[in-house]
């Protein structure tokens, strides 16, 4: 008896927490900010980034055209597919918005990575993090974490099966990302 009651409490807490992200990440609004960082993202084999990647550059393209961010830090390293993530997010990205206003970090091999890197090339900036909805309460940790200012989120409204995992995912990373866990 005592076994079902802690595994239906240890349930709730787990339930609890998953619901509590996932509105911190869905409820993510943008604001005004120097700047919005676009995490790198799958690039297809083609050398042409994902739907995934492009409705994040969208989303930063948004905030550009809307005056709500100045410049797009996109970052990425080159992936599996052999692409340079970054490098493929600014050609995309020059197609729609002033080249002036794209800044590219080609070594943001993690989330961790890209929000130092981002420092560094911004100083302690306000920025604005473009994400999925899963990964903003992560990204604005990093972000913070880094020395910048975090001013708000926005995500694309752009879902697919593997999100499931990726939740999934986020929920043991945050935890680890808030008690300073590192690899």
């Amino acid at each position: 008896m005592f076994r079902n009651k802690f595994f239906v409490f240890v349930l709730a807490i787990v339930v609890a927490y998953a619901v509590l992200l996932a509105a911190r990440g869905l409820g993510a609004r943008p604001a005004p900010a120097a700047a919005a960082i676009v995490f790198g993202n799958t690039v297809d084999r083609n050398g042409r980034p994902s739907p995934r990647l492009v409705a994040r550059l969208e989303a930063a393209r948004q905030l550009r055209d809307r005056r709500i961010v100045r410049w797009i830090l996109v970052s990425g390293a080159r992936g599996k597919e052999g692409h340079d993530e970054a490098a493929v997010m600014a050609q995309w990205l020059t197609a729609h918005v002033p080249d002036t206003s794209i800044l590219v970090d080609h070594e943001g091999v993690t989330t961790e990575a890209t929000c130092a890197n981002a420092r560094r090339m911004l100083g302690p900036a306000t920025v604005d993090v473009v994400t999925q909805w899963f990964h903003v309460p992560r990204a604005e940790l990093a972000a913070a974490r880094a020395g910048l200012d975090v001013r708000g989120a926005t995500w694309p409204p752009y879902a697919e099966p593997r999100d499931a995992y990726s939740f999934a995912r986020e929920l043991v990373a945050y935890p680890a990302y808030a008690v300073g866990y590192r690899k």
